[in-house]
């Protein structure tokens, strides 16, 4: 059965990441598979950072019995437009496409472009519910592998840290929504650690990227605040995160929450809002879910978001969590935690191996998808 994932393998944006996650996966599981690159002109990344992939690049879109498209919806024409220049024959394999969606309604300019293929696999139970909505054909459920690769470590020294703090870390790409990822809570964290325990020893570090004069988010000054800015390597990353004691991330709702799941597989204490795909992880003892209420999405939030609610974290349960965490370090016992199947290389590898054996048995009787 020749597997073939599609999609942009050397982008630094999120379905980039998802199928290079995804090939890991399979890899941790010595399953063979190839990998096309649709727009291989538009490498916007260093090449060398995932140097692992080009041996198993495929030119030939139709060597495969099942394609795995890592696009989402409003990519689709422009992708099939693309292949279809490069002689694709649709009819030739059996397409799968793993979107990515962040609300619990998929938009319905989108849906048709979806029903095009035989079947959708889900990142998360969150996502499998979302497109079990309009979606006749099978709506798997394979999660996304987060485990970082090993490379060189770098110091809290090299990222100017303070080396005796509690580093709480978050994210924020300028490339993405402001109000769905809101990076201001961590502002708001600062201030209200400052009025309850403005004697202990910790530092906020943001991390920013896609970050200029115009952007949407500025943080204050203050000596227990850092602003990290720029694109990292990998290996930075992985880096800054290991360097890390907490990460946070008060988002409104999340596909999956990778840089949760992310800082909770490499044993940091990793604080959440405990909604949407986050909630398929939300059982590992590092994660420390934060309640919330949910509230309507308002116009210019998000796009095709009238209609829909998401959260609103709240940020006094999320300062409790953090004051408890900054006093009484703990160490996490990770071999406890049932839900890996969700968020590892080898979970996220057995369950896409099931699925394309289900597929290879459906196309093996005949049967039509």
């Amino acid at each position: 059965m020749k597997v073939v994932l599609v999609g942009h393998p050397f982008s630094p944006i999120g379905m980039g990441e998802q199928l290079v996650s995804l090939s890991s996966a399979l890899s941790a599981c010595y399953f063979p598979h190839k990998i096309f690159d649709v727009f291989p002109s538009l490498q916007n990344m260093n090449e060398s950072e995932r140097e692992w992939i080009k041996p198993i690049l495929t030119t030939d879109i139709n060597d495969a019995d099942i394609r795995i498209f890592n696009i989402n919806g409003d990519e689709v024409d422009d992708v099939i437009n693309q292949l279809n220049k490069t002689g694709l024959n649709w009819e030739s394999a059996t397409n799968v496409i793993m979107p990515a969606w962040e609300l619990s309604n998929y938009p319905i300019e989108w849906q048709e472009k979806l029903n095009m293929f035989d079947e959708i696999w889900a990142i998360s139970n969150f996502v499998k519910k979302c497109m079990s909505k309009f979606f006749d054909g099978p709506v798997r459920h394979i999660g996304q592998a987060c485990e970082r690769r090993k490379g060189a470590i770098y110091s809290r020294k090299y990222f100017g840290l303070t080396d005796s703090a509690h580093i709480i870390l978050g994210f924020f790409d300028e490339s993405s929504y402001f109000t769905r990822k809101n990076p201001r809570a961590l502002v708001q964290i600062l201030d209200r650690l400052e009025d309850e325990i403005p004697e202990e020893d910790y530092q906020i570090v943001i991390k920013t990227k896609n970050f200029n004069k115009e952007s949407s988010f500025s943080a204050k000054s203050h000596p227990k605040l850092k602003q990290i800015s720029g694109n990292l390597t990998y290996d930075e990353i992985t880096s800054l995160i290991t360097a890390s004691d907490t990460f946070v991330s008060l988002h409104r709702s999340e596909g999956l929450g990778r840089g949760g799941a992310e800082a909770a597989l490499l044993g940091k204490s990793s604080v959440i809002t405990g909604y949407s795909g986050v909630e398929d992880y939300i059982n590992h003892p590092s994660v420390f879910p934060v309640n919330y209420k949910l509230v309507e999405c308002q116009e210019g939030d998000y796009p095709h978001c009238i209609g829909q609610s998401w959260a609103e974290p709240d940020i006094e349960h999320a300062v409790r969590i953090l004051i408890d965490l900054i006093k009484n370090s703990r160490e996490i016992e990770s071999d406890t935690y049932n839900g890996s199947e969700n968020i590892t290389n080898l979970g996220v590898g057995f369950k896409a191996i099931s699925a394309i054996t289900k597929i290879a048995e459906t196309r093996s009787s005949g049967e039509i998808l």
